[in-house]
């Protein structure tokens, strides 16, 4: 759809490829163990997005970029790829990931094109200042970088760097919580990512977004949600293509129909698709069944 018909960079839903072509695959399979208290290690074909790089209340947004950052390279679906991460809990405020996956030119992103097969790597911190307090509204933040060994081309032609590298931050905070439910009311999410701009189309993208979930009376499992997103591309494209920036505005409402079935009408307003497209507006409606 994206490349058919919208036309957009951040690629309207987090289920598109953003590439013609059918997927059928065996997705990851791997091997997770535990040391001790508060270690783990996961080993095999895995999608990293599963750890890093995300804010956790965007996770009911159809638009990819609420899923996934929108110009880091992660090892993510349907690009999933053989690595090792860990995860390290010293407390309840901190935890430290890490992870190392494979990388190269057959990683399906459009902003970064590299001509060599390396190694990416990427590390997080995730803090919670009030995890020890029982009844404080989750606040959440993020910080994290990433760096890939992989020759990566310049955006304008002119050479090729060894290497490419960025780095990311996420703010997660719950505006105010039902005393019987903490994870029902309205919560704020806030996301940034930088790379640099003379070796990836995409140098900066960043967005907000407000849920509510029980928005409804009698409809506690229900999610709510409003968002923007903006990529601007990289000045190295603005005399040949005339790219600047692209927004994306969603609007949905998720429904919980019965325990494993929920339906989300959606709606999104793109303007610029790619910086150059004519503006477009995305209607549509999810289903979603778990077994």
């Amino acid at each position: 759809m994206t490349q058919n018909f919208v036309g957009d960079g951040q690629l309207y839903s987090n289920m598109d490829t953003g590439l013609d072509q059918s997927v059928t695959q065996l997705g990851e399979y791997w091997c997770q163990h535990t040391f001790g208290e508060g270690i783990s290690v996961k080993l095999g074909r895995q999608d990293a997005n599963q750890n890093f790089g995300f804010a956790d209340l965007g996770g009911d947004f159809i638009n990819s970029s609420f899923i996934t950052l929108a110009n880091i390279p992660l090892p993510t679906w349907p690009y999933q790829t053989l690595g090792v991460s860990t995860l390290y809990q010293p407390n309840k405020k901190l935890r430290l990931g890490g992870g190392v996956y494979d990388h190269g030119r057959d990683y399906g992103q459009w902003w970064a094109t590299t001509d060599s097969r390396g190694v990416f790597f990427i590390g997080q911190a995730d803090y919670q200042p009030c995890a020890e307090c029982e009844d404080a509204p989750l606040t959440l933040l993020r910080i994290g970088g990433w760096y890939t060994n992989s020759d990566t081309l310049a955006v304008d032609g002119g050479g090729v760097f060894e290497g490419n590298y960025g780095f990311y931050a996420t703010m997660d905070r719950m505006l105010l919580t039902e005393c019987e439910a903490p994870e029902q009311g309205p919560g704020a999410f806030f996301q940034f990512s930088w790379a640099p701009e003379d070796r990836n189309q995409v140098g900066l993208n960043y967005g907000a977004g407000l849920v509510y979930r029980g928005l409804l009376p009698c409809r506690n499992e229900d999610t709510a949600g409003a968002g923007f997103s903006v990529i601007e591309f990289s000045p190295a494209l603005g005399n040949p293509t005339g790219q600047t920036h692209e927004n994306a505005i969603e609007v949905f409402y998720k429904a919980r129909v019965k325990d494993g079935l929920n339906i989300q009408p959606d709606l999104q307003y793109i303007a610029r698709p790619s910086g150059i497209q004519r503006d477009a507006l995305v209607v549509g409606i999810r289903f979603e069944s778990n077994f």
